[in-house]
């Protein structure tokens, strides 16, 4: 039986890539009702510091993509990094500041809480990410490469924890209208 140099069977092997594309194509999906709510609604409570952070890493992920020839990486990457630049379009034309780089950088873990806290962001999109990064948590595992799973694992989690966060914070404003 053919095998890849990861040495898994072929099909095995196509398994785990259509994985990747599948977390690619969930997590392009995902970002696609802040677009419409920034274009319908306007960018009240969303944070052009986050959408820059994932410019940046999409950037970043294309580069990985070409560079070690992991296909998945790129479209979804590309779409996403579109999505981005039209949020942060939008950011920039309602007057909020757009960073530096290295600010950005700086900024990565404090934006996403921010966010979670302060909210614009929908359940979907959390959702989707959560399950886009599981997909590139399977095939990072699936082809034995310990930088996508150790950045997919640890951006399902930090998702995670951002979804409870928000989860308990809406339970609690819903107690309080409540009561």
């Amino acid at each position: 039986m053919a095998r890849r140099a990861s040495g898994y069977d072929v099909a095995v092997s196509q398994l785990i890539d259509a994985a990747g594309y599948a977390g690619a194509a969930i997590g392009t999906v995902a970002i696609i009702p802040q677009v419409t709510r920034a274009y319908r609604v306007g960018v009240a409570g969303v944070s052009a510091t986050t959408y820059q952070i994932a410019l940046a890493s999409g950037l970043m992920w294309i580069g990985y993509g070409f560079a070690l020839g992991v296909w998945p990486q790129v479209p979804g990457n590309v779409v996403g990094g579109i999505c981005c630049a039209l949020i942060l379009y939008q950011c920039w034309r309602s007057g909020q500041s757009l960073l530096s780089v290295v600010r950005v950088a700086v900024a990565t873990l404090a934006a996403a809480l921010v966010v979670a806290l302060i909210g614009g962001v929908s359940s979907f999109s959390w959702a989707g990410t959560i399950f886009s990064n599981l997909c590139w948590f399977i095939y990072g595992a699936g082809h034995r490469d310990p930088r996508i799973l150790s950045a997919a694992g640890l951006s399902m989690t930090l998702s995670v924890v951002i979804v409870q966060i928000v989860a308990v914070r809406r339970r609690r404003q819903a107690v309080a209208v409540a009561a």
